[in-house]
Protein backbone atom coordinates (compact mmCIF):
# COMPACT_ATOMS: atom_id res chain seq x y z
CA UNK A 1 0.00 0.00 0.00
CA UNK A 2 1.31 3.48 -0.93
CA UNK A 3 1.80 5.78 1.99
CA UNK A 4 -0.21 9.14 1.45
CA UNK A 5 0.25 12.45 3.23
CA UNK A 6 -1.89 12.69 6.80
CA UNK A 7 -1.98 8.23 7.01
CA UNK A 8 -0.80 7.51 10.79
CA UNK A 9 2.27 6.21 11.17
CA UNK A 10 5.01 5.27 14.07
CA UNK A 11 7.98 7.22 14.34
CA UNK A 12 10.30 7.90 16.98
CA UNK A 13 9.79 11.80 18.12
CA UNK A 14 12.55 13.40 19.06
CA UNK A 15 10.47 15.89 21.15
CA UNK A 16 8.82 13.10 22.95
CA UNK A 17 11.56 10.97 22.98
CA UNK A 18 9.38 7.53 22.72
CA UNK A 19 8.31 5.39 19.05
CA UNK A 20 4.66 7.15 18.95
CA UNK A 21 2.15 7.45 16.06
CA UNK A 22 2.93 9.85 13.91
CA UNK A 23 0.87 11.76 10.83
CA UNK A 24 3.30 11.94 7.12
CA UNK A 25 4.00 15.28 7.12
CA UNK A 26 5.89 15.07 3.61
CA UNK A 27 6.50 12.77 0.62
CA UNK A 28 9.43 12.43 -1.70
CA UNK A 29 9.41 10.44 -4.76
CA UNK A 30 6.58 8.03 -2.42
CA UNK A 31 9.22 8.30 0.11
CA UNK A 32 8.20 9.73 3.71
CA UNK A 33 10.41 12.10 4.61
CA UNK A 34 9.00 14.12 7.61
CA UNK A 35 6.23 13.60 9.81
CA UNK A 36 4.59 15.31 12.73
CA UNK A 37 4.10 13.85 16.30
CA UNK A 38 0.23 13.13 17.09
CA UNK A 39 0.90 13.48 20.69
CA UNK A 40 3.28 17.03 20.73
CA UNK A 41 2.66 18.06 17.20
CA UNK A 42 6.22 18.62 16.49
CA UNK A 43 7.35 18.43 13.00
CA UNK A 44 10.49 16.92 12.25
CA UNK A 45 12.27 14.01 10.11
CA UNK A 46 11.32 10.57 9.69
CA UNK A 47 13.46 8.35 11.54
CA UNK A 48 12.08 5.21 10.08
CA UNK A 49 11.69 4.07 13.87
CA UNK A 50 14.84 4.09 15.17
CA UNK A 51 15.67 5.64 18.64
CA UNK A 52 18.91 7.71 17.87
CA UNK A 53 22.33 5.99 19.50
CA UNK A 54 23.46 8.70 22.19
CA UNK A 55 27.13 9.41 23.16
CA UNK A 56 28.07 8.81 26.90
CA UNK A 57 30.01 11.49 27.90
CA UNK A 58 33.13 10.96 29.11
CA UNK A 59 33.23 13.49 32.28
CA UNK A 60 30.34 11.24 33.72
CA UNK A 61 31.87 8.25 33.32
CA UNK A 62 35.27 8.84 34.55
CA UNK A 63 33.25 10.10 37.76
CA UNK A 64 31.44 7.02 38.08
CA UNK A 65 34.72 5.10 37.72
CA UNK A 66 36.30 8.07 40.37
CA UNK A 67 33.42 7.11 43.09
CA UNK A 68 33.64 3.29 42.29
CA UNK A 69 37.34 2.67 43.25
CA UNK A 70 37.21 4.97 46.23
CA UNK A 71 34.35 2.24 47.17
CA UNK A 72 36.28 -0.55 46.41
CA UNK A 73 39.11 0.71 47.81
CA UNK A 74 37.76 1.23 51.39
CA UNK A 75 36.26 -2.12 51.07
CA UNK A 76 39.62 -3.26 50.56
CA UNK A 77 41.50 -1.77 53.51
CA UNK A 78 43.13 0.54 51.33
CA UNK A 79 42.73 4.50 51.43
CA UNK A 80 41.73 6.24 48.65
CA UNK A 81 43.22 7.60 45.85
CA UNK A 82 42.66 11.68 45.98
CA UNK A 83 42.22 12.84 42.88
CA UNK A 84 41.48 16.43 41.61
CA UNK A 85 38.45 17.07 40.04
CA UNK A 86 38.04 16.78 36.39
CA UNK A 87 37.04 20.41 35.73
CA UNK A 88 37.60 23.00 38.30
CA UNK A 89 34.62 25.61 38.14
CA UNK A 90 35.62 29.31 37.55
CA UNK A 91 34.37 31.40 39.90
CA UNK A 92 33.71 35.32 39.24
CA UNK A 93 36.14 37.74 41.63
CA UNK A 94 34.74 41.07 42.92
CA UNK A 95 36.65 43.66 42.40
Amino acid sequence: MEARIGDVIEDYCTQCGHLLDHSIAALVNGQVVKVSCRTCHREHAYKHGQEPKRKKTQAKQSAFEQVLAGILATQSGEAPAASPPANPRKTRRNK
